[in-house]
């Protein structure tokens, strides 16, 4: 914290660092042998952290004020991990838990004020961890055998806040500034890469959610400068006055104007209010298997589980008296939001394995009762007072991601008598909202753009290699996508030109799949069924709206590429006891508008 008040001149500046790695470990090392007769075997590793940041500047003066403030939060690595490296014999239930929960926070505010001149308030917020991960693994080494079951659990939580406050405000200029980075990775991984003959059940679960959010604010507050003792003309006459008394001559005169402009008034305040958030974010959640041989005297359970929320926000605005008519006032937003959401089981390509049946799924994660992953990208922007007001609002939201549940093509499942089900499910929203409004006197311009792409959005439930044996066989894919694009762009020019201009584009592919791929034909003594269910709504708004005395134009346009996909296919040779049914169900819904006004009227 620091701070500066008083006087001509004040400056203030902050800079906080936080620097930390927090592990947990519980590992049966490379070289390491544990006999376990026929006791149970558990490794288990919890990890909580929180790491937190705040810097705070703050400096008030006369002429000059400067708060600046830099909050720097770096995470190299929180992790939870517990492992299975060496050698084991014998052990009747085998647990592996590895258990992360981490909470990030990073604040920065900047805040200059000057009576009588220049105000300047700069924030700068930067959030990284890129190690968030928890992880229950074991890794190739001797086969396993013990007499009862086999579980390995990997859980985690991340969550991430960074936001930025820049304020300035002067008679003269203000500027405010606001800077919100953040790059965050969350990761459940629960893993088998030896052979493994387990007495009782197999199961293989990784539960993770991940949540950041970047947001920077900055407000600048200008007035123009006083036209009374304290302007330059008045400074001028003071210094003539005491010229005259020292050289005795009264006829001594300046000439010229000590102002600013040519017209003799006070130099133009200008204002600017300038905004960034920043968030890149990955979310993973992965169950799997490796080319192993795995004999399970019970199920085999497979399930990843994924909630993951990421957005972006930035405010700039900038303002000046309600009685100023000179001066410029300039704001701008910019939200940028970059997201990748991986959510997979799979028993991967060599693996093989015999149990009572299995249950391989990608499903949602419930996070205090919600269960959708939420994206955005949120970016405003304000001018107004003056003579000229700009203000310009840029979002961005990218996301990708994928949703997958498959017996991958080289590998085989013997599920003997139980039944065996494959299903992958997703639920998203992806927001974006630019909005920009500028008002003048002589030109106003307000300009928006607003962007949501969600490029790859696959949800599946694909069966590709060898099944033999099962009773009932079910393959599903269930999807929701829902996606909303709006800019706004509003210029007002009270005596001159306003000019309003807003682009909004959306972008989706959404595809929901169940499949079965060609290969070795399938025979199960019960039903099959092959489901794949969609649902995709999309929409697009832009709207442009002007007001000027001398000229207004206003331009609005919107655009929208959306595709919706629900697939169901059978592409083996198939022979079953009860019905075979495949079905496919999807509802998309899109719509793009533009809308653009113009009020003019002449001088």
């Amino acid at each position: 914290v620091s701070g500066a008040s008083g006087g001509d001149t004040g400056v203030a500046g902050s800079f906080a660092l936080n620097y930390s790695e927090a592990t947990t470990q519980a590992v049966l090392p490379v070289g390491a042998t544990v006999n376990a007769g026929s006791g149970d075997v558990a490794l288990k590793a919890q990890n909580t952290s929180e790491a937190a940041v705040s810097a705070t500047a703050k400096a008030g003066a006369g002429e000059t004020g400067v708060g600046v403030s830099i909050g720097l939060n770096i995470v190299g690595d929180a992790s939870s991990r517990a492992a299975l490296e060496g050698t084991l014999t014998g052990g009747n239930n085998l647990t592996l838990q590895a258990e992360g929960s981490h909470t990030l926070t990073t604040s920065a505010i900047g805040g200059g004020a000057a009576k009588d001149g220049t105000g300047v308030g700069g924030a700068l917020a930067l959030t990284v961890a890129v190690n968030n991960d928890s992880e229950a693994q074991v890794l190739g080494g001797n086969a396993l055998e013990i007499s009862g079951a086999f579980d390995a659990q990997a859980t985690h939580h991340g969550s991430a806040v960074t936001r930025a406050e820049g304020q300035g405000k002067g008679s003269d200029a203000a500027v405010g500034v606001a800077l919100a980075l953040s790059f965050v990775d969350d990761q459940a991984v629960a893993s088998l890469d030896r052979d493994l003959k387990a007495g009782g059940a197999v199961s293989l679960s990784a539960r993770g959610d991940g949540s950041s959010k970047a947001e920077g604010i900055a407000s600048a507050a200008g007035e123009k400068a006083a036209k009374d003792g304290s302007s330059g003309d008045s400074q001028a006459g003071k210094a003539t006055g005491v010229a005259k008394n020292q050289s005795g001559d009264s006829d001594l005169k300046v000439g010229k104007s000590a102002n600013a402009d040519s017209e003799g008034d006070g130099g133009d305040a200008v204002s600017v209010g300038a905004a960034l958030g920043l968030n890149v974010a990955w979310s993973e959640a992965h169950a799997r298997v490796g080319a192993v041989a795995i004999e399970a005297g019970g199920q085999f359970k497979l399930q990843s589980e994924n909630n993951m929320d990421a957005t972006a926000l930035a405010d700039g605005s900038a303002s000046l008296g309600k009685d100023i008519t000179d001066g410029t006032t300039v704001g701008i937003g910019i939200a940028i939001n970059v997201a990748q959401m991986q959510n997979e089981a799979a028993i991967e390509a060599g693996a093989k394995v015999s149990a009572q049946g299995a249950s391989v799924q990608a499903v949602m994660k419930d996070v205090g009762g919600d269960t959708t992953h939420k994206f955005g990208a949120t970016a405003v922007s304000g001018a107004s007072g003056g003579d000229t007001g700009v203000a310009g609002s840029f979002a961005l939201n990218y996301a990708e991601m994928e949703t997958e549940a498959g017996l991958a093509s080289g590998a085989l499942l013997d599920a003997k008598g139980g039944d065996v089900t494959l299903n992958a499910a997703s639920v998203s929203e992806s927001k974006v909202s630019a909005t920009a409004n500028a008002a003048a006197g002589g030109t106003g311009v307000g300009i928006s753009i607003g962007l949501n792409l969600t490029p790859n959005n696959d949800t599946c439930a694909m069966v590709e290699g060898t099944l033999i044996g099962g009773a009932n066989l079910t393959v599903s894919g269930t999807s929701s996508d829902d996606s909303g694009t709006v800019a706004i762009g509003g210029g007002k020019a009270a005596d001159g030109t306003g000019v309003g201009g807003a682009l909004a584009i959306t972008v989706a592919d959404n595809v929901t799949e169940a499949s079965v791929s060609a290969g070795e034909a399938i025979n199960v003594s019960g039903d099959y069924v092959l489901t794949a269910v969609h649902h995709g709504a999309s929409s697009t708004q832009a709207k442009g709206a002007a007001a000027g005395s001398d000229g207004a134009v206003g331009v609005a346009i919107g655009l929208s590429f959306v595709s919706d996909t629900a697939r169901a296919s059978i592409d083996r040779d198939v022979s079953a006891g009860g019905a075979v049914s495949l079905s496919a169900r999807g509802d998309g819904s899109s719509k793009a508008e533009g809308i653009a006004s113009a009020a003019g009227e002449k001088a």
